[in-house]
């Protein structure tokens, strides 16, 4: 083995350990996600089910909250700039643009356009995250996300996540499959 090879295998086995510290870290942030979108959707279902003529304040209230909450979630785990210190799909799938044979067949252009397709859904969910929540803009842009953008941002996401994160390292995935299909009920009229 040449030091060439030697050195291609350390970094081969560095970019498996980063990939298996860091996406234990972001699958406990993507199963609480899908906790808080099973939560909100069974609560706002239980109060409209068993007080349907009472005032939508509390639920409009909350739904609000779970947006809010869902949006920082979202920007924190799935986007982290390049050489930021953070852990992020992102940044997990950067490293594997160097390294894709660590995926098996998947090349590096198809992972550079995976993380670019999850970068341009998520884009105005964080957008908005970054000018209304997590710091005070003085102009926001963007517009407040629809319950369909943060589905489809959390079920982009987990089938992204387990789809390398089976490929690269020993990050069990089961307490995620079956849950990046299921999509709350929409409650019309709350953020509407």
């Amino acid at each position: 083995m040449t030091s060439q090879d030697k050195d291609s295998a350390a970094s081969d086995d560095d970019v498996k350990a980063s990939w298996e510290r860091e996406a234990r870290q972001l699958l406990d942030d993507l199963v609480r996600i899908h906790f808080h979108r099973a939560l909100w959707s069974s609560t706002v279902e239980a109060i409209d089910q068993r007080a349907p003529r009472t005032d939508r304040t509390w639920q409009m209230h909350y739904t609000r909250i779970y947006i809010d909450s869902q949006a920082m979630a979202i920007r924190r785990i799935l986007r982290s700039r390049g050489g930021d210190p953070h852990s992020s799909l992102n940044n997990l799938l950067l490293q594997l643009e160097s390294a894709p044979h660590l995926t098996g067949s998947t090349s590096a252009a198809e992972i550079q356009r995976d993380r670019s397709d999850l970068n341009k859904l998520v884009d105005d969910v964080v957008t908005w995250a970054d000018q209304t929540l997590a710091h005070i803009h003085r102009q926001p842009s963007a517009p407040m996300p629809a319950m369909e953008q943060l589905d489809s941002a959390i079920n982009k996401f987990a089938e992204m996540f387990i789809h390398y994160a089976g490929r690269v390292g020993q990050v069990p995935t089961s307490g995620v499959r079956g849950r990046e299909s299921q999509q709350p009920s929409h409650q019309p009229g709350l953020i509407d």
